[in-house]
């Protein structure tokens, strides 16, 4: 079933009412860097584990927050990034202005049409990512001039990947802890441990995986000792 069949997104909406744009390959890339990320903190208890994370934390947004401070543009520079590697790409492309903010793009092998004012792009790059595809920035070059592509390009961005929408994530802060020590008494029932029933073998330090997820494959090889050669 290809997606260009009619009918295919409302079938799906009549069917499938909770489906959603989703993959598995990056959510589990995002916890294998978070697993990886704690490091030797994992084997440590949940209370030390969480003052690591609490910890990391801190210091991440002060981090951040102070490099956004030296930022003289109004996106960030990764996204400027984006942009300029967009701005090289658009160099192959021939543009037809067809009036009213509509234009179309021919490239070497595919033909896509920008719609200006309402920023979007038949290739879908530009309404996923919130950043200027190669097509649009060839618009947005025609539209505001080269001269003042520098200092217009940052309205062609998402609002929430911009300078400000990055301060304003960032702008609060994780509060100093003090340690078990300085901690008040509280008068309260002593919370017992659940028995521990103790299992055959070592304890397995790699997590649990889903049935979805993708196992990683073991190794295998043959291995000859020198003296049997």
């Amino acid at each position: 079933m290809s997606d260009r069949q009619k009918g295919v997104v409302s079938a799906l909406e009549i069917h499938f009412p909770f489906a959603k744009t989703r993959c598995d390959h990056v959510t589990n890339n995002m916890m294998e860097a978070f697993i990886s990320m704690l490091g030797d903190h994992r084997a440590k208890t949940y209370l030390e584990l969480l003052e690591f994370i609490r910890r990391m934390i801190m210091k991440r947004f002060q981090m951040r927050k102070e490099e956004s401070a030296t930022w003289r543009s109004q996106i960030p520079s990764y996204v400027n990034s984006r942009i300029l590697k967009a701005g090289r790409e658009s160099r192959l492309l021939k543009m037809i202005n067809a009036g009213n903010g509509e234009y179309e793009l021919m490239g070497p092998t595919r033909t896509y049409g920008v719609k200006l004012k309402e920023f979007t792009c038949r290739c879908g790059c530009w309404q996923i990512s919130g950043v200027p595809c190669s097509h649009s920035m060839t618009t947005i070059s025609h539209a505001c001039g080269r001269d003042a592509l520098k200092d217009r390009v940052a309205e062609f961005v998402h609002q929430s990947l911009t300078k400000s929408a990055y301060v304003q994530t960032y702008q609060s802060m994780i509060h100093p802890f003090p340690d078990l020590t300085m901690w008040p008494e509280v008068q309260a029932a002593h919370l017992i441990p659940p028995p521990l029933h103790a299992t055959p073998g070592r304890l397995k330090l790699q997590r649990r995986r889903e049935p979805n997820e993708i196992h990683k494959h073991a190794r295998s090889g043959s291995v000859v000792c020198r003296k049997c050669k």
